[in-house]
């Protein structure tokens, strides 16, 4: 068995594999006052929950470092197993970056996980939406090109509740229309209707500088931008 640890700002996601085949998943609350005794009690909890036997390796890709030391030592104490933490030189990668080492891991695993993925030209750009979004490019056969970094959607919305005295807090669900016609339709069209035009936006910048340009969003037929850039393979998580 082994436990992987995806440690986000906001959730924690543990996935457990037998192999390469997936047999349970977790996601937790991300908590940075959380010790490692209280990350011992939940991990032998979950483990219990589906009748799991002990991992026998397990890898963190953590963007939270108090929450990774607590929960790697909370795995090592209670499994018996060295808790490896990803770091750039670990992924196989070659990050194209002024420095490798800002490289969050998220977006490093993100990578190498989409690049399991057939694409017909070999390049790809995946998208995480997390307390941040972060749209990246890569290329086969190993090649991280770098990205973008903006406001979660969820983020965005609890920063409207929290910094305005009229405007409620709203689950992100798409609205019956994109005119709303109360406030909560209003906030629901800005931020899941009118937020996705940024990826275009970022598209046309690159492109505008002479940086390779790339095509359409999930779920839309491939669209070269220009006669010479050939389409990308989108990869998305949430």
């Amino acid at each position: 068995m082994f436990l992987a640890v995806d440690i986000g700002n906001t959730s924690t996601a543990l996935g457990v594999f037998e192999g390469e085949r997936l047999v349970a998943r977790f996601r937790i609350h991300t908590d940075r006052m959380r010790m490692e005794s209280e990350y011992r009690v939940i991990l032998k909890n979950l483990f219990a929950l589906e009748d799991l036997p002990p991992p026998r390796t397990a890898l963190l890709a953590s963007v939270v470092p108090p929450v990774e030391r607590e929960m790697k030592g909370a795995i090592e104490r209670l499994f018996g197993v060295e808790a490896r933490v990803v770091e750039a030189a670990d992924t196989g990668l070659e990050v194209l970056i002024d420095n490798p080492k800002e490289a969050g891991a998220d977006r490093l695993v993100n990578a190498v996980g989409a690049l399991a993925y057939p694409s017909p030209t070999g390049r790809y750009i995946v998208v995480d939406f997390g307390t941040a979004t972060t749209l990246d490019l890569v290329e086969a056969p190993n090649r991280y090109l770098g990205g973008a970094i903006t406001i979660g959607p969820q983020t965005a919305a609890d920063a409207l509740a929290a910094r305005t005295a009229k405007l409620p807090r709203i689950d992100l669900v798409p609205p019956k229309r994109a005119v709303g016609k109360n406030t909560l339709e209003a906030l629901r069209s800005g931020l899941v209707l009118a937020m996705p035009p940024w990826w275009k936006a970022w598209c046309a910048a690159s492109r505008k500088r002479r940086e390779r340009p790339w095509s359409s969003p999930p779920g839309a037929s491939p669209k070269p931008l220009g006669p010479s850039a050939p389409p990308l393979t989108w990869w998305t998580r949430t």
